[in-house]
């Protein structure tokens, strides 16, 4: 995706605009993990406040990830 072209939420619900601090906090407080995507942009600033996860989990896992996000 072209930098310009995400869009930076207009709030951040849990608190954190930093993806690496974000991704370091997730597992303790949810039992779920992020990656943080500034590693994946050459210029990571740009990257800065967006995480990724990957999806290859069981239905049941997937539905269980999502119960301790909104937790």
């Amino acid at each position: 995706m072209e930098p310009n072209r995400a869009r930076r939420p207009a709030a951040y619900p849990l608190g954190e605009t930093d993806g690496f601090a974000f991704c370091r906090g997730l597992p303790e407080r949810a039992g779920v993990v992020a990656i943080p995507n500034a590693v994946f942009y050459d210029h990571r600033e740009e990257g800065a406040p967006f995480v990724r996860f990957a999806f290859c989990k069981r239905t049941e896992v997937l539905e269980e990830a999502v119960k301790r996000l909104m937790s």
